[in-house]
């Protein structure tokens, strides 16, 4: 444990230029917060060039909010790509409980703007690179926020 906190405390001061996310030094390592796993990506590639195979990176957690009884985050998103690849991302994004808000063919782009939920839509980036011969582009953002009916495993964060 030791070990994890001066590591964390040493990762810090390699993390002072990220504004999209928060980090905090604990016994177990460092906590990394964002608004989405994209936010996560350039502080988690800077440990992994400052740390090697050294670095484990846990799987991430949604909190979900519990101010009107148990919300979860809903994300918008947007994703560009090839034409061709238009329709696998969008029934990928259905089976993600994902709506479908549009998709349409705009200067030669596929372009597919949607909203869903956030713990269906973790692993999405990596998805879509797969589905997309790793062309396709995506952003997605912090839309709003929904009553689930059933309490998210694990308490507040999942």
């Amino acid at each position: 444990m030791h070990f994890q906190l001066s590591f964390a405390r040493a990762g810090l001061e390699l993390l002072s230029d990220y504004e999209d996310a928060a980090f905090e030094a604990t016994r177990n390592g460092i906590v990394m917060l964002g608004e989405t796993e994209l936010s996560l990506d350039p502080p988690i590639e800077t440990l992994r060039k400052a740390y090697g195979d050294q670095l484990r990176v846990s799987a991430p957690l949604v909190r979900y909010r519990t101010t009107q009884g148990v919300e979860q985050p809903i994300m918008g998103l947007r994703v560009v790509c090839d034409p061709r690849h238009l329709d696998i991302v969008q029934r990928d994004l259905l089976m993600r409980s994902a709506t479908v808000l549009e998709a349409r063919v705009q200067d030669k782009e596929g372009v597919l703007s949607a909203n869903g939920p956030l713990p269906n839509l973790l692993g999405l980036r990596a998805q879509i690179q797969r589905l997309t011969d790793n062309k396709g582009q995506l952003a997605m953002w912090l839309s709003h926020y929904e009553k689930v009916d059933v309490e998210p495993p694990g308490g507040d964060a999942a």
